[in-house]
């Protein structure tokens, strides 16, 4: 009779291990890529958040055995961030947050493991009025250990109104780590309102290009003052028109 709940605690124990590793992992990751950090070093922050509560549990008695269990459940919380974060980034476009496979390169910060790789900032715009004067920039970093390589530049045509200079950026070769240029973008019409498009990058990374994610101003309604129907003006006889839309 004791062996079954004891086994039922040391179950939620681990279940409660793996929640809290895998939470940890996940704040770890979202935290080093909102300091800018390199896919890198948001991985060894999710390793480390992953070891948080496992390390935390392996205290007490039966140590050898907790610290076994400690380690099973840093692993499989990893794989479970790692698998997340790779199947989202993949599956919108977005920037690695974590080093994707050599084989599945591009959107914003796509890489290589050896060789050109990029960096776009930002990753997403919100443009906040029409015109070039309103028009945004977007950074383009060289990251890799090899040269990169632009190419074309271009809007995604799914969805008109948009524009971009890419101001000597298109077909530029960034040969040293931290060579940049520069590529502005701006809403010509009124119709972008809070449409979404992409900005296009082709580069020489393998797999898709680089997309930057773009939003048009938002368009409010137009505000259409009620109009205020005056009585009708009786006729020269002294009788008011009866209303066209009345009974009798």
């Amino acid at each position: 009779m004791t062996r079954q709940p004891m086994r039922q605690r040391h179950s939620s124990t681990v279940a409660l291990e793996i929640l809290g590793a895998v939470c940890c992992s996940i704040i770890g990751t979202l935290v080093t890529r909102k300091l800018d950090a390199s896919p890198e070093a948001a991985l060894v922050a999710a390793a480390a958040g992953a070891a948080i509560a496992p390390l935390i549990s392996a205290a007490g008695r039966h140590q050898p055995l907790r610290v076994g269990v400690g380690v099973f459940v840093t692993l499989l919380a990893l794989g479970l961030t790692y698998g997340g974060f790779a199947v989202f980034d993949i599956t919108t476009d977005q920037s690695p947050h974590l080093p994707l496979p050599g084989g599945v390169a591009g959107g914003p910060g796509g890489s290589s493991a050896d060789g050109p790789a990029i960096r776009v900032k930002p990753e997403s715009l919100e443009l906040e009025c029409l015109g070039r004067d309103c028009a945004r920039r977007v950074r383009v970093i060289s990251v890799g250990s090899e040269p990169l390589l632009i190419g074309a530049v271009e809007l995604d045509g799914s969805v008109p109104g948009f524009a971009f200079d890419a101001g000597g950026c298109a077909h530029r070769r960034l040969s040293e780590v931290g060579d940049a240029c520069t590529i502005s973008v701006w809403a010509e019409t009124p119709g972008t309102g809070g449409a979404t498009t992409r900005l296009v990058i082709h580069q020489n990374l393998p797999g898709r290009p680089t997309f930057v994610r773009l939003t048009g101003p938002g368009t409010p309604l137009p505000t259409v003052r009620p109009t205020r129907s005056e009585p009708p003006e009786p006729t020269p006889g002294g009788t008011v028109p009866a209303s066209s839309g009345g009974d009798g």
